[in-house]
């Protein structure tokens, strides 16, 4: 190959600082008479003659220099050799010295003029005949440190502005003729993009228009964001001034609040405060004014003013069809209106005087006495005795004791009233009332308006009350303090029976006893139906709400515990369940069974869900045993589908176990163990007790050699490889072979790049003890040039896993 520089181009590199020495190189290389392309090894000297001669300088060298279609560039800095005279380049090509020497033209040589003296000058300006150099001086108003000027701010004040006063420029306050109008500028940043502030007894801001003829506003505001077009802040809680005053001194209004939006729903003038005065006053100060202080006019259907809450006004005028006498009365929507008062007349047994009502003379009934017609107190009780009542005698009214032939049978009256109507008291031993029903009726039956309805004594049922209403009232409600609210015996039939179509069947409440108590020999001792409800709903401060007993196995339960919702008890095999603990929805426990066994055929065995946060697991479904799902959460925390913890000291115990179903032959497997979809195996915990981690290897390499052992007369050797040992300590590695001991699988990742051509590595595993070994990295290959195999300059990761086997088969 033949090497020739064809053109050569030399440019003085003008970097702005006297006595640079740096030189731009271009030419053009051609090999073989071609225009050479690609990188090339280059050295430059520089010589006092064309052939021969002494080197100037230094030898400059540039590796790599890039060739394209035969042009290269370099820069070269043979330091101060240029003094004048004349200079020969040299050039050597991958190791090829070029001829002949190219003769350096003026550009190069123009460097030693940065470098003369002012007495080898000629022609010197006037300005620089002193030696000082004094172009770079403040003038008035600058300020010159080291190269960098910058404003003189001496002397300004905090809300000056540099101006020109005619002369010079000075520092002073802005004055209204210093702001020419009309002005209009923009501003982008987050910043107020005009502020005033007044520290004297001024105005911050006066905005007028001193014309007659103007009808356009002197301030307007207008904002096309979020927020306010105009707020007015009163910052000082010691000013009795209003935020805002409006006033005016000529025939319109002072103020005008209007949204022109037809479908803005927002209020035109919103006042609050969080005061404890008015958030809106409005005041006629002038007496001789009849218009009222505040007009509210609507032109839509709605009404023309809404208040929400009470009106407290010192009178009412409605101006709509007034007359005297009328009174003021609503719609079935409540509007008000003057309708003239309702008039009204005596019927029978009344007289009207006035206004007044009173009963007419037309004496006293016996039936008027007995539904409450005439009270006791307009009666005159001289000489009555405790128990007596007022009955009609031949010769008139009369105290007397009431016998059985003055309450005839079958006696019906009715009375609206809120007191008892029919009260008997017994101070002895038998009973106040006793009834009994011959026939197929209750020997006690009572109804309410409502629909309740009950009855004592019935051929089926000592007790019964039935409510038949949607107002939620009890059909047989029984209190009591210390003992037994309600109490049902049967022989052979149900204690209590409670049936309810939307609430509960059966419902007891006790402080101290039971709330519902129920016997029976052969039946339920308290059953209760309901279709929307509970069948059976009882309340205890202090022991269950409703306890349930079996006389025969013992077995025994109660709902609405103190500690849970529900529990039970099966006495010979000491088998608990709960429902609703403090801490578990259910809790089971067996010694011998299921401690919780869920079962269906068409769904979920048992689903588990917490509400917060939405996650939920199922067992026994028909895709999976065991499913969790977690429910995406905004926060950092994280969450798990399914979660065992295990907390033995057996080796062979696990958080979580699965099992696969084996092969059918070899290479056909059945269900897998374990399957990951979609998703990293992750690590976590304490870097001695994990799995699996990483070492990273950058010293203690060793050199491994060839032909230095291989015959007593061989003298020479050859590195073909490197290795080092890493100590890996971890408390999860058996001692062993792999039958027994810890299975470690560990790789190589080197940074940065891939390893070097003719390289590879490889990872041995030696030295096992509990809970540490050795790992043997080795890189093997030889360099692409001569020398042998270099040392690893790379930084290495060697990632490891460690599985160990049980002898579980």
């Amino acid at each position: 190959m033949k090497l020739a520089i064809a053109t050569v181009l030399f440019v003085v590199a003008a970097l702005g600082a006297f006595g640079q020495t740096e030189i731009d190189f271009q030419g053009s290389l051609k090999s073989n008479g071609l225009p050479a392309n690609g990188s090339f090894d280059m050295a430059f000297r520089l010589y006092d003659s064309a052939t021969g001669g002494a080197q100037i300088g230094p030898t400059v060298t540039r590796n790599g220099v890039g060739v394209s279609n035969g042009l290269f560039r370099a820069s070269l800095d043979f330091g101060a050799v240029f003094d004048g005279a004349a200079r020969w380049l040299q050039i050597e090509v991958s190791g090829t010295t070029l001829s002949p020497r190219i003769k350096l033209a003026n550009a190069p040589t123009a460097l030693f003029s940065s470098r003369s003296p002012w007495s080898g000058l000629s022609g010197i300006p006037s300005g620089f005949a002193d030696g000082i150099d004094d172009i770079g001086m403040a003038g008035e108003g600058l300020r010159l440190v080291g190269n960098t000027f910058s404003i003189e701010t001496s002397g300004a004040l905090a809300g000056q502005s540099l101006t020109f006063d005619g002369a010079r420029l000075v520092w002073s306050h802005p004055t209204a003729s210093r702001l020419l109008l009309p002005y209009s500028g923009g501003y982008s940043g987050a910043s107020t993009a005009f502020s005033i502030t007044a520290q004297g007894a001024g105005r911050a801001a006066l905005f007028q228009v001193d014309n007659p003829t103007n009808s356009n506003a002197a301030v307007h505001v207008l904002s096309n964001g979020t927020g306010w077009g105009l707020r007015v802040q009163m910052t000082n809680a010691a000013n009795s001034s209003p935020a805002v005053f409006a006033y005016t001194r000529g025939a319109d209004r002072a103020g005008l609040f209007q949204i022109d939006n037809s479908s803005n729903s927002a209020a035109a003038l919103h006042a609050y405060t969080n005061g404890v005065g008015y958030a809106a006053y409005f005041e006629s100060l002038n007496a001789a004014s009849a218009n009222p202080a505040m007009v509210v006019r609507t032109l839509g259907s709605g009404p023309a003013a809404e208040f929400i809450g009470g009106i407290k006004t010192s009178r009412i005028q409605l101006t709509l069809s007034p007359s005297a006498g009328y009174v003021l009365t609503s719609d079935s929507v409540g509007n008000g209106t003057w309708q003239p008062a309702q008039s009204y007349t005596a019927g029978a047994g009344l007289s009207l005087t006035g206004n007044s009502f009173s009963i007419a003379n037309q004496g006293v009934q016996t039936n008027m006495l007995a539904d409450g017609a005439v009270s006791i107190a307009k009666l005159n009780a001289l000489g009555a005795g405790v128990g007596q009542a007022v009955t009609m005698t031949e010769t008139g009214l009369a105290w007397g004791n009431p016998t059985a032939g003055e309450l005839r049978l079958p006696f019906f009256q009715s009375r609206d009233d809120i007191i008892t109507l029919f009260a008997i008291t017994n101070t002895g031993a038998g009973h106040a009332i006793g009834a009994r029903a011959m026939g197929a009726g209750s020997a006690v039956y009572g109804v309410n308006d409502s629909g309740t309805f009950g009855s004592l004594g019935e051929p089926s049922y000592g007790v019964r009350g039935t409510d038949d209403t949607s107002q939620g009232g009890d059909g047989v409600r029984g209190e009591s303090r210390n003992g037994v609210g309600v109490t049902g015996s049967s022989t052979n039939s149900h204690g209590v029976v409670g049936v309810s179509r939307n609430n509960q069947g059966v419902l007891g409440r006790s402080t101290d006893g039971h709330g519902v108590q129920g016997n029976s020999a052969t039946q339920f001792g308290v059953l209760g139906n309901s279709q929307t409800s509970s069948g059976v709903y009882g309340i205890s401060d202090f022991a269950a709400g409703v306890a349930a007993l079996n006389l025969s196995s013992s077995n025994r339960g109660g709902l609405g515990l103190p500690d849970v919702g529900a529990y039970g008890r099966h006495q010979s095999t000491f088998n608990t369940g709960e429902l609703g603990t403090e801490s578990t929805g259910v809790n089971g426990r067996s010694e011998n069974g299921v401690g919780v066994y869920g079962t269906s055929d068409n769904y979920l065995g048992v689903y588990g869900r917490h509400t917060a946060s939405g996650n939920y697991g199922n067992l026994g479904t028909s895709m999976a045993g065991a499913y969790g799902f977690v429910a995406p959460a905004d926060d950092d925390d994280a969450y798990f589908g399914a979660w065992g913890v295990s907390l033995g000291v057996n080796p062979e115990g696990a958080g979580v176990r699965a099992n696969g179903n084996g092969v059918s032959a070899p290479g056909t497997p059945n269900a897998a163990a374990l399957r990951v979809h979609d998703g990293a195996v992750t690590v976590s915990g304490l870097l001695t007790n994990r799995f699996a981690g990483t070492i990273e290897v950058t010293t203690g390499w060793l050199p491994i050699v060839s032909c230095a052992y291989a015959c007593p007369d061989c003298t020479h050797a050859h590195t073909i490889g490197w290795y080092a040992d890493v100590p890996l300590g971890n408390a999860l590695i058996i001692p062993g072979p792999p039958q027994t001991g810890s299975i470690i699988q560990a790789t190589v990742e080197t940074v940065p790049g891939p390893p070097p051509p003719w390289t590879s590595y490889y990872v041995q595993v030696y030295a096992k003890m509990p809970g540490s070994c050795v790992l043997r990295i080795t890189r093997m290959g030889f360099a692409t040039t001569g020398g042998g195999c270099p040392a690893p300059i790379e930084t290495n990761y060697i990632h490891y896993t460690i599985v160990n086997p049980i002898a579980e088969p």
